[in-house]
């Protein structure tokens, strides 16, 4: 006979679904601002809307702009990420693979 799981166990998995998804949608955001910015920068850059200053001229600026601005977005979108695919742990502390309460833990 086959058992309709319980509505807590279809919670969780679609939690779980949710959870995946949101941390695919970072990565993606993050792609789209990198292709996204790079062409605005250079459009501005090639434009001389970007202002030079006297040792790089205005499309060194913008991708000195563009760089500095990459990796802010992309420290602040690996912590969401991370956050959204990090697992739960049970217990706190390290547990050993060779201890044996983990060999008990596989074996039940």
């Amino acid at each position: 006979t086959s058992e309709v799981p319980s509505s807590s166990i279809l919670i969780l998995r679609h939690l779980k679904l949710v959870q995946h998804l949101f941390g695919f949608l970072c990565f993606q955001v993050l792609l789209i601002l990198v292709a996204v910015q790079s062409s605005i920068f250079s459009i501005l850059a090639n434009g001389g809307q970007i202002a030079c200053s006297p040792p790089f001229s205005s499309r060194a600026r913008g991708q000195q702009m563009h760089c500095q601005l990459l990796i802010l977005e992309t420290f602040v979108l690996t912590v969401l990420t991370r956050m959204y695919y990090r697992k739960p742990d049970d217990k706190p502390g390290c547990c050993l693979r060779e201890s044996p309460e983990h060999i008990a833990e596989i074996k039940q």
